[in-house]
């Protein structure tokens, strides 16, 4: 069980290397700049909708990792008996991330996200 928190563990610390001012850092530095550099850099947004002079362009990521998971283990006794205790299972772990661009006159003006992996979009 250890090792699996461990392992969990680790793959959070990993993952969670950019902290949320930084993304947060980030994605306001594009506030002012032009839907033409944005898509440039990012490319083609996963889905946007228009409503009335306003663009949202929204950006989506999703990932899967299996974390942990340990063997059981086999103890013999004196008669050569075979004892298997112990093993977890892995963990499927899933990521995802939305991230929403306002543009409003061709120009970023607003931001906003939302999951639990948006860190290292």
């Amino acid at each position: 069980m250890k090792r699996l928190l461990f392992g969990l563990g680790l793959l959070l610390s990993i993952s969670g290397c950019v902290t949320k001012q930084a993304h947060e850092d980030k994605l306001s530095s594009w506030l002012g700049a032009k839907e033409g550099d944005l898509v440039a850099e990012w490319g083609p947004p996963t889905s946007f909708y228009e409503l009335d002079d306003k663009r949202f362009l929204t950006y989506g990521s999703s990932s899967q990792a299996m974390v942990g998971g340990t063997a059981p283990t086999t103890n013999y006794d004196y008669y050569g008996n075979a004892y298997t205790s112990g093993g977890t299972p892995p963990i499927l772990v899933t990521s995802n991330c939305s991230i929403t661009m306002v543009v409003q006159n061709k120009v970023i003006t607003e931001w906003s996200y939302e999951g639990n992996g948006c860190y290292d979009f």
